[in-house]
């Protein structure tokens, strides 16, 4: 259906309405616009705190590799800490991309 035809039957059914229909309306429009910018919100810090968590997990995780004795450590543990580093390097890498495209 075209906006303009939208627009006009709208037009004519608030005529119809109630005052309390009528008053509804707004409240509805604000309350909706509200909980619109609390998520925006919500996800905008939600994504600061991840992206703040994960650059600390690989500067812990490097950190542990730096203090590592290498000729006690068994070869599974040093593959696990190589791929936690892939891994949180990937996730890194993701997070940083899609910042730069939605600042293109």
């Amino acid at each position: 259906m075209p906006l303009k035809r939208e627009l006009a039957e709208a037009r004519t059914q608030w005529g119809l309405l109630t005052i309390y229909q009528k008053f509804e309306h707004p409240v509805i429009l604000i309350l909706t616009a509200l909980i619109a910018i609390v998520i925006v919100f919500a996800v905008w810090n939600l994504a600061l705190k991840i992206l703040l968590s994960i650059v600390i997990a690989l500067l812990a995780i490097v950190r542990k590799l730096l203090i590592l004795d290498l000729a006690s450590i068994d070869a599974a543990h040093l593959f696990a800490l190589a791929a936690a580093i892939l891994a949180l390097g990937g996730v890194h890498w993701l997070v940083r991309d899609q910042d730069q495209r939605e600042r293109s």
